[in-house]
């Protein structure tokens, strides 16, 4: 199912800007964080296809809708640690970082992203059973 695969390319994403961030805020090279442009427009065009898949869906639209928010939030987050990383240095960035906001962001976003594909894995494993019921049926005939 694309849905699942989506999901799995999402938490993908988050873990890769995470760790070129990281990497950025302890070595200072500008260079370490230039993809995470063109992650960032891979990443929109993922998430317009997740939006699509379960706008029928109330609850996937609720938890999808909480992700954007706690994404919204991270990219906050994280934009304040690597300006504070470029003005001051690194130990005024490592000062400033408060790792539970941190964690507890990229928690509830893993939570939401999960939760998701949970649904998307229960309602192929339906249609998988149908399919096989029918294949039995058909075989039988």
């Amino acid at each position: 199912m694309s849905l699942i695969k989506d999901l799995e390319h999402l938490d993908a994403y988050c873990q890769r800007v995470t760790s070129l961030q990281r990497g950025f805020l302890i070595s200072g090279d500008e260079s370490i964080i230039a993809p995470i442009a063109v992650l960032r427009v891979d990443a929109t065009a993922v998430i317009a296809r997740v939006t699509e898949v379960v706008s029928d869906d109330a609850e996937q639209k609720d938890r999808l809708a909480h992700w954007k928010e706690d994404l919204t939030l991270r990219k906050n987050y994280v934009n304040k640690l690597l300006a504070a990383r470029r003005e001051p240095g690194y130990d005024a960035t490592k000062s400033s970082v408060d790792v539970a906001e941190g964690n507890r962001t990229l928690d509830a976003m893993q939570a939401d992203l999960d939760g998701i594909k949970a649904s998307a894995t229960a309602k192929l494993a339906v249609l998988q059973a149908a399919d096989e019921a029918l294949q039995r049926k058909v075989a039988w005939s």
